[in-house]
């Protein structure tokens, strides 16, 4: 997959939709929700810098689900050049590496009728992973510490209810615990024990379809970045996280190359571009301002927004 087709973010219809959406009412009305990204975390980091860092901090909601809190952390490590740069380039093959994935191992883990019982990888494995990203201070860093309209979903199996983690409802759980409570698939890594909960991705609950039902009615303009598809109705606009024609096929194969250990050109070829266009795109973003700043200029944002 070249990579001018995987950082959409370049693409000028893709742009306008996030215009759109900015247009259409006061910023801090307005919602975005990260609806999940499969193993390839860093397919909505473009939407997200399209967004710009401003008017993600003015919205009035952030709903992130389920992988999309490591888009979410990764732009945000980036901008604070706390993010490892070569191990975020050679992401697929150390991650493969921590998990120590196997072919025969996966083989045997999912032939069996249903879906195996116990996980196929160590629950510790997914903060080994976040270790591997992030600088200490950063990784370890408490969520009360971010803005506070960010509401990350987790799914708590005691109380068998989706439950929503924010600045204010939990302000000491640092980004790998979040991270972790967001991620676990109960057939992947198990659950994360966090105090009281047992907390697993919500998107494989019983109780996804009510909770994005629920995200859904609650913004008059809102912003749905997924893996699935791009649509607009009267409220929701979807915008699909890469333009993939069989997105499902797509999620699949990325969790079975992760699992038996095959690498995945498509994943290195994203964390490669995504690279190359926050350099690209926030060197001259900072020569722009030092040059503003000589003639005590303001620049203007990248996408005007109302509100």
């Amino acid at each position: 997959m070249s990579k001018d087709k995987v950082v959409n973010m370049e693409n000028r219809d893709n742009r306008d939709f996030i215009e759109k959406f900015l247009s259409r009412a006061p910023v801090r009305e307005s919602t975005l929700t990260l609806g999940g990204t499969g193993p390839n975390g860093s397919s909505q980091i473009g939407h997200l810098d399209a967004l710009g860092l401003d008017t993600l901090k003015q919205l009035k909601t952030i709903n992130i689900l389920s992988a999309s809190a490591f888009a979410y952390f990764l732009y945000s490590a980036y901008l604070e050049n706390k993010l490892k740069r070569d191990n975020y380039l050679n992401y697929d093959n150390n991650t493969r590496r921590l998990h120590q994935a196997s072919f025969l191992r996966a083989c045997i883990h999912f032939c069996r009728f249903g879906l195996p019982k116990k996980p196929l990888f160590r629950s510790e494995n997914i903060r080994e992973t976040i270790d591997m990203l992030f600088e200490d201070s950063f990784y370890k860093r408490p969520l009360s510490s971010f803005s506070p309209n960010l509401v990350f979903w987790a799914y708590c199996s005691n109380q068998q209810t989706n439950v929503p983690i924010s600045p204010i409802s939990h302000p000491d759980m640092t980004v790998w615990e979040v991270t972790s409570a967001c991620v676990s698939i109960e057939f992947i890594h198990g659950r994360y024990s966090y105090l009281n909960h047992q907390f697993s991705d919500p998107i494989f609950s019983q109780n996804f379809c009510e909770l994005r039902k629920r995200l859904l009615r609650n913004s008059s303009n809102h912003l749905y970045l997924n893996y699935k598809k791009t649509a607009v109705s009267k409220n929701v606009i979807f915008l699909q996280n890469q333009p993939i024609k069989m997105p499902l096929l797509d999620l699949i194969a990325d969790f079975a190359m992760f699992s038996a250990n095959i690498p995945n050109a498509k994943i290195k070829s994203t964390h490669e571009a995504i690279l190359s266009m926050l350099d690209n795109s926030h060197s001259e973003a900072s020569q722009l301002r030092s040059v503003l700043a000589k003639r005590k200029v303001h620049p203007r944002p990248p996408l005007i927004a109302n509100g």
